[in-house]
């Protein structure tokens, strides 16, 4: 999921059909990889020709950070998963913290809402690791993920909320 930049619309790279979504199959892998990974400021958007037209195009997180809505066409239930994330309390501000801090303020306020449409939504903690880290941040958040995921689902088969 990518968006472009001058228009705001969120556009879907898919292999099948999306119904009532922007969606384009006809477009390579790495295009839609780069495209998703544009945060303006941070990296560059990327630039892509659809239809005769150069668009730019960033991360669609930026305006919807989840596609649970056009995948519960293919799905009987959708699971929403998100990190909580602290953010370190520091002295001085710089044009990175700066940008940390606002992109995590835009993911809450996009996650808020999109909460309601998925069936089951987890929130994993991970307290100890930086925004933008590296392999060690990955494999934390990896850990953090898969605890959560098992915590839910050891409380609530206890529960008997899922069978």
């Amino acid at each position: 999921m990518c968006c472009f930049i001058t228009t705001r619309e969120t556009i879907y790279y898919s292999s099948v059909p999306l119904k009532e979504f922007t969606y384009y199959t006809d477009r390579t892998i790495s295009e839609a990889v780069r495209s998703t990974l544009a945060i303006p400021i941070a990296f560059t958007p990327n630039r892509v020709r659809i239809d005769g037209i150069t668009h730019h195009m960033m991360d669609g997180g930026i305006t919807n950070n989840t596609s649970i809505v056009p995948l519960k066409q293919f799905s009987d239930c959708v699971i929403g998963i998100t990190s909580k994330f602290y953010p370190k309390i520091r002295k001085r501000v710089n044009l990175f913290t700066g940008f940390t801090q606002t992109f995590q303020a835009m993911r809450r306020s996009s996650l808020y809402y999109q909460q309601e449409d998925a069936d089951l939504w987890i929130e994993v903690d991970v307290k100890d690791s930086e925004v933008f880290g590296g392999v060690k941040e990955l494999e934390y958040c990896e850990q953090c993920g898969y605890d959560a995921v098992m915590e839910y689902t050891k409380r609530n088969l206890l529960d008997g909320i899922i069978k």
